[in-house]
């Protein structure tokens, strides 16, 4: 009853901040997350999920891929695209994704060009308030993040990585945020202190456009256990977050 409630009040004060925080964000007048029908990408669902996932839970397989067709960027490729891209790439990635179930939230990344078919992704965070040793642990779990992200690739026709990047200034930065000795985020505005480098890797996630696949209120795991997006204290990054991520690539 306690973790329920608990669940219950976090929610409520994130709806607030999030609400607010939005109202600021609407002025820009950017689009809202498409309410797509998730069963119109059952095809993409059977080519970006493992079969044996699908055979063997398919609620929670269909849930661990549907939560990230809810994006303002709505042009879902087929996967074989990835695998024809001949890095005529947009440099810059922002949208915004449907956060908790019914919030707005954005997401933001470069796309760095280093030689013939092979780029970087760059996620920029600036942190306020550094205290003590703050740095030095952030740069030490962010590299974490980066090699969990950087370890768990699938093969396509061009080179891909993660570099996730503290920034001294806030306006050179994607993300800034506040760093707190405990906190439950959101992703865009609050970080703690005590998040491990596979919990970062979780919340750069959603910086780079996925949801979470857990129910976000009673945080349930009706969701694959083997995802980073639906465990944030384990888990690895799995196809189809690197399609949804790359797919917005594509021109």
């Amino acid at each position: 009853m306690w973790q329920k409630t608990s669940a219950l009040l976090f929610v409520f004060l994130f709806v607030f901040q999030s609400v607010a925080a939005f109202s600021a964000e609407s002025v820009q007048s950017e689009p809202m997350p498409q309410k797509t029908d998730p069963e119109k990408y059952r095809w993409l669902y059977d080519l970006v999920i493992p079969t044996s996932d699908r055979l063997s839970d398919s609620a929670k397989a269909f849930k661990s891929f549907k939560v990230h067709l809810f994006d303002t960027n709505e042009a879902f490729i087929h996967p074989e695209q990835l695998q024809a891209a001949n890095l005529n790439f947009k440099e810059a990635i922002q949208g915004k994704i449907t956060y908790v179930g019914f919030v707005p939230k954005r997401y933001q990344y470069d796309v760095i060009y280093n030689s013939a078919f092979e780029v970087t992704l760059v996620v920029k965070v600036h942190f306020k308030n550094l205290q003590n040793e703050d740095l030095e642990n952030l740069k030490r779990k962010m590299q974490e993040a980066e090699q969990i992200w950087n370890s768990n690739t699938v093969a396509l026709d061009f080179k891909y990585q993660f570099q996730f990047q503290i920034v001294d200034s806030a306006s050179d930065s994607h993300f800034s945020v506040q760093l707190l000795d405990s906190t439950r985020g959101p992703y865009d505005t609050n970080w703690s202190r005590k998040w491990s480098g596979i919990t970062i890797a979780h919340e750069i996630g959603h910086m780079l456009g996925l949801g979470d696949e857990y129910q976000t209120l009673t945080s349930v795991s009706d969701c694959l256990p083997q995802s980073i997006m639906c465990e944030s204290n384990r888990a690895n990054p799995m196809w189809h977050h690197y399609y949804f991520i790359l797919r917005r690539l594509i021109k």
